[in-house]
C-alpha cells in the first residue's frame, strides 16, 4: 500500500540553506535575535535553521484539493532553495557565476525574499481577494453580454458549472508569476555583479530581510546588496562606478548590517553573541522593509 505523502506546515520564507552559512561550528546553530514585545528587550536564542525563519501553514492555499494545498511549499519553493543554495555556494567559492542559468537562480533567490514573508503573503492575499470579488460581480452584472453561444444561460447556472478551485489555482499562478518576475530578473541578471570579502572586524549579520535594495531599478544608481555568509557580500549595480563607490568604502559592512537591522521584522541573524548591543540598538526601532514594485500586488 502506497503511503501517503505528508504535506509539510512548517512553511520557511527564509531559507534553511542560507541560514546555515551562519551556524556555529561547535554548536551547529546560529543566534536568533529578537524583540517579542515592543519596546521590550531583545532576546536571543540559539537555534537549528529549520526552528526558525518560519510560519505555520504560510504558503497553504486551503482551497485547493488537499493534496495540492501545500504546492507553493514542497514544490515551488523547494526548488527556489535547492537551485539557489548552488549558486550561494559558488559566490562564495569563485566569487561569480559565469553561467545565465547559474545567474537566473540566484536572481530567483533574491526576488524571493523579498517577496515570500509573511506581510507580503497576506497582502496580496487581501489584494487578489478584492480582485476577485470586483471581477465576479461584474461578470455577474453584465453577464449576458459576456457570454457566449453554448455558455450557461445564467450567471447563477454558469457559477454552480465553474471549477470550485478557480480562485485558488489562479492564485497558484499569479504567486508563480510574481516570485519569477521576467522583467525584475531580467534587468538582474545584466547588472554588474561582484562579492566582497569582509574586511571588518566584526561578522556580517543577516536578517527576516536580508535583501538591501535602493531605489527603483531604472536609477543609476540602483544597488542591492546581501550577505552570502558571515565573510563575503554580494553587491549588483547598474554601472561601475556606483560599484566603485560601494565596494571601496571601508563602511559597506557595517552600512549593511545597520541597514538590514533596521529593516527586520521579527529577527536578525548572527553566529555569535559579539554584536547583541549594536543589534538591540535598532531591531524593532523602524519601519520593516515591505517591497511592492509600482503597478504590481
Amino acid at each position: 500500500m502506497q503511503r501517503k505523502q505528508q504535506k509539510s506546515v512548517r512553511h520557511h520564507y527564509i531559507p534553511e540553506f542560507y541560514l546555515r552559512h551562519w551556524l556555529d561550528p561547535n554548536r551547529g546553530q546560529l543566534v536568533e535575535f529578537s524583540r517579542p514585545r515592543p519596546n521590550g528587550p531583545v532576546v536571543d536564542r540559539w537555534k537549528y535553521p529549520k526552528a526558525t525563519g518560519y510560519e505555520n501553514n504560510l504558503y497553504t492555499i486551503p482551497g485547493l484539493p488537499e493534496k495540492d494545498q501545500t504546492v507553493i511549499e514542497d514544490k515551488f519553493f523547494k526548488i527556489v532553495d535547492n537551485t539557489a543554495a548552488d549558486a550561494v555556494r559558488k559566490l562564495i567559492l569563485d566569487g561569480e557565476l559565469n553561467d545565465s542559468r547559474s545567474r537566473s537562480t540566484f536572481c530567483r533567490l533574491i526576488i524571493s525574499l523579498l517577496r515570500r514573508n509573511p506581510e507580503y503573503i497576506r497582502y496580496i492575499t487581501d489584494q487578489w481577494d478584492i480582485l476577485d470579488q470586483k471581477s465576479m460581480e461584474d461578470v455577474r452584472i453584465n453577464y449576458n453580454t459576456y457570454k457566449k453561444e453554448g455558455d450557461p444561460s445564467t450567471y447563477e447556472e454558469m457559477l454552480s458549472k465553474s471549477d470550485p478551485h478557480r480562485k485558488h489555482k489562479i492564485f497558484y499562478r499569479l504567486f508563480s508569476k510574481l516570485i519569477c518576475s521576467e522583467e525584475i530578473a531580467s534587468h538582474m541578471i545584466n547588472m554588474i555583479w561582484k562579492v566582497i570579502k569582509n574586511t571588518g572586524n566584526f561578522n556580517l549579520l543577516t536578517s527576516d530581510r536580508p535583501v538591501l535594495i535602493s531605489k527603483g531599478a531604472i536609477h543609476i544608481d540602483f544597488h542591492i546588496c546581501i550577505s552570502l555568509d558571515p565573510q563575503h557580500l554580494f553587491v549588483a549595480t547598474n554601472n561601475m562606478k556606483t560599484m566603485s563607490n560601494i565596494t571601496r568604502s571601508n563602511k559597506v559592512f557595517k552600512n549593511y548590517n545597520d541597514i538590514i537591522c533596521k529593516q527586520s521584522s521579527k529577527y536578525i541573524y548572527a553566529s555569535d553573541l559579539s554584536q547583541r548591543r549594536f543589534i538591540e540598538n535598532r531591531l524593532g526601532k523602524y519601519q520593516t522593509q515591505f517591497f511592492i514594485p509600482s503597478g504590481q500586488p
